[in-house]
């Protein structure tokens, strides 16, 4: 199984909300992914449902609005 299958089972389909968000933080660069999920690109897949990760803050405003407003994250 690859990392992200196993996301997706765990999750029951984060992965796909995961890729979401990652689409609107890389409209509002920088930001950073830290702890199991960033650990996952270089050992065996950690099984973890949690997400770990830093923004800038004058960017927040924009990232929760257009989180908001993406479909499935009401």
């Amino acid at each position: 199984m690859t990392a992200t299958e196993i996301y997706e089972s765990v999750t029951n389909g984060g992965a796909s909300d995961f890729a979401e968000v990652v689409a609107v933080l890389n409209r509002y660069r920088p930001w950073c992914l830290l702890g199991g999920l960033a650990v996952n690109c270089f050992v065996e897949p950690v099984y973890t449902v949690d997400v770990d990760l830093v923004v800038v803050a004058a960017n927040l405003g924009w990232i929760g609005t257009e989180l908001e407003n993406a479909e499935g994250f009401a």
